[in-house]
């Protein structure tokens, strides 16, 4: 194998990594959030919460940090299940299929900790935090 096409082969599974968060991390946050955000080609955060005066704001979109934070956890989990895949002898492509299949989990986790981190009240289901009693978090999303 040519040192280009070792090169390819360790460095094509990250720029997937990194780019499926970054093409889907306005629907997840429709989806964890329950916002507004739709994917980026059908507007993204046109219909976010953010723009509503006098509401609750969507903590990845209202808080960049958080938001950093998350598409962080996105990327390092699917990179820690290509790695693990890897240590256990898997192909590259099979621990590229496992990267890709941690997003969702990878997901779920950033934005419960998202969720637990702020005061936000939804989270996969509208009232989240009312139906199972969780106190806010310190974190304030609520508009001034």
């Amino acid at each position: 194998m040519t040192v280009l096409g070792r090169v390819l082969r360790r460095v094509l599974p990250f720029l997937l990594f990194a780019t499926l968060p970054a093409v889907f991390t306005y629907t997840l946050c429709g989806w964890l959030f329950r916002c507004g955000c739709v994917s980026t080609w059908g507007g993204a955060a046109d219909h976010c919460n953010i723009h509503l005066a006098r509401a609750f704001h969507c903590p990845w979109c209202e808080h960049a940090g958080l938001g950093a934070l998350s598409f962080a956890l996105l990327f390092g989990g699917q990179a820690l299940a290509f790695a693990l895949v890897r240590r256990k002898g898997g192909s590259v492509r099979a621990s590229t299929l496992g990267g890709l299949a941690a997003l969702p989990l990878a997901a779920l986790l950033a934005g419960g900790l998202t969720f637990l981190l702020t005061d936000y009240p939804h989270f996969l289901v509208t009232g989240a935090r009312e139906r199972i009693g969780l106190p806010p978090g310190p974190i304030g999303t609520r508009a001034p």
